[in-house]
């Protein structure tokens, strides 16, 4: 398939394709005889596993390490445990990066909730998005309104 055609398919732009190739997240393509990209399934899978790797976190160098992992998983069996405890640390690592955020926002949450309770449809001192329930608003931040 042309480049359009995978770019159209893993809805990524020609530009984000030819980055790919460019930092080695996709071999170089075959090309036609009028010099068109000719891009495999293998490649739309590749595409698409970057993809939905950003979509879960991962940078780019994770990505790149986890596609060097599949690509050479088939070698001899001391290699691919090597790898597969590789990709296991990679994704315990995002794991609990993602655990981390989810208890950061589980507590801006709670901020937000507690803020805009019943006290939130009367104006207050202070602005209280701005200033933690705990620590006094400085006078700069005050969210009153000037009449």
């Amino acid at each position: 398939m042309r480049i359009g055609e995978i770019a159209r398919q893993t809805n990524v732009s020609i530009q984000t394709l030819r980055f790919y190739e460019r930092k080695g997240f996709l071999p170089p393509p075959a090309r036609s005889a009028a010099g068109y990209r000719a891009y495999s399934s293998a490649d739309l899978w590749r595409v698409n596993f970057i993809r939905q790797s950003q979509q879960l976190g991962f940078p780019l160098k994770e990505i790149k390490e986890l596609l060097d992992i599949h690509e050479h998983f088939s070698k001899p069996q001391g290699a691919v445990t090597a790898r597969w405890k590789k990709a296991v640390r990679i994704a315990r690592e995002r794991l609990a990066l993602i655990d981390s955020k989810i208890l950061a926002l589980a507590a801006m949450q709670a901020q937000l909730a507690l803020v805009l309770g019943d006290a939130a449809e009367e104006p207050q001192e202070h602005c209280p998005v701005a200033q933690p329930q705990e620590l006094p608003a400085p006078a700069a931040t005050s969210c009153k309104k000037s009449h």
